[in-house]
């Protein structure tokens, strides 16, 4: 979908808007938390690097339009999902490559050290 990023509350879930089109031509605009799929980033109540960690999210969705990807529910009530850049990059790559993320398969319960 297309999407507009509204809001980055940590450094691996994000606040997404988009248009769903349902039935006919109504349209109706769905706001929701995504957590970006395959990626672990520290999270803002925990660690002290972590306002750096949303920073770096924030500073490579200012002034784009992205495309957003949901891949399902998971396991706090947000969607699970991927932000492709206006570049065609995914969102997650970009955030790993600056040191800000770092890879995550979704089930192993150790964190990565981010502010060492």
């Amino acid at each position: 979908y297309p999407a507009v990023v509204t809001r980055v509350l940590d450094g691996d879930t994000v606040e997404v808007e988009f248009e769903v089109y349902r039935l006919g031509p109504r349209v109706m605009k769905v706001t929701e938390r995504l957590r970006l799929s395959g990626i672990q980033a520290p999270e803002i109540r925990r660690a002290d690097c972590a306002a750096e960690a949303s920073a770096g999210a924030a500073a490579q969705l200012t002034g784009q339009d992205v495309r957003v990807i949901i891949l399902g529910p998971e396991k706090f009530g947000r969607a699970r999902g991927d932000v492709i850049l206006a570049s065609g990059e995914r969102l997650t790559d970009a955030l790993i490559a600056a040191g800000h993320a770092a890879p995550w398969d979704g089930r192993s319960t150790s964190r990565p050290d981010f502010c060492s």
